[in-house]
């Protein structure tokens, strides 16, 4: 699928990874061998399927074992993965797993971070520790039940995507970011912002729901500003 901005998204499902390992070059065979946790396996499994895969479309591959095999999938110093053809540099990749799914994005150019999270209730203690007045204020415009938790997962999935495109992560405390949704755009995606109060720019982005899950896609910013 792709956002009305243009990025490339690439959702997989657990039961679509295929059980052989020929897609995976050989650094990420050896990465796969040390991971013995099932889950942590698992997740890295669908996390770089949905990568290799969106990277290989951008890269005009096709999606064979060995055309993928030529995309690598590397963790920078900071943690955040970054994509490589044929160990060049490729396209800006953002990657996300919930439950049984895996989300990657990808552009030619940053900020880009994506964020993928199961449609569930948060108690109050959790909201208040990690959601700002306004988001709080955002939540409770919505009739309590499934659209008050579809609402606060969107604004936390979109914090958490504007916190991968400042390659911070969970490092910076998530109230230093303050995520806002606009009207429905296009072809079932709705608009986000998320505004980073450490310098004042705003990032610019989608979401859309997926059948009790939600994708937030963070792609670009406006120039820093203070009011």
């Amino acid at each position: 699928m792709t956002t009305p901005g243009g990025t490339r998204v690439r959702v997989v499902h657990e039961r679509d990874v295929p059980a052989a390992d020929a897609w995976l070059d050989p650094v990420e065979r050896k990465t796969l061998a040390g991971l013995h946790v099932p889950k942590r396996r698992a997740d890295w499994l669908r996390g770089r399927w949905a990568a290799k895969r969106a990277v290989a479309h951008w890269a005009r591959l096709g999606e064979s074992p060995s055309d993928l095999a030529r995309v690598g999938i590397r963790p920078a110093p900071d943690g955040a993965p970054e994509a490589f053809v044929d160990d060049r540099p490729g396209p800006v990749l953002s990657i996300s797993h919930s439950g049984p799914w895996a989300a990657a994005a990808v552009a030619p150019r940053g900020p880009l971070g994506c964020d993928l999270e199961e449609v569930r209730p948060l108690d109050d203690a959790t909201v208040d520790l990690f959601f700002t007045e306004a988001e709080r204020a955002e939540m409770r415009r919505e009739a309590a039940g499934s659209a008050r938790d579809q609402r606060t997962i969107l604004l936390w999935s979109a914090k958490e995507s504007a916190l991968k495109a400042l390659r911070a992560g969970l490092r910076r405390d998530t109230r230093e970011v303050e995520a806002s949704t606009g009207r429905e755009a296009e072809a079932g995606w709705g608009s986000l912002r998320v505004r980073d109060d450490a310098d004042g720019r705003v990032f610019e982005g989608w979401w859309r729901n997926l059948d009790g899950f939600v994708l937030t896609v963070v792609e670009g910013c406006a120039p820093s500003r203070r009011e």
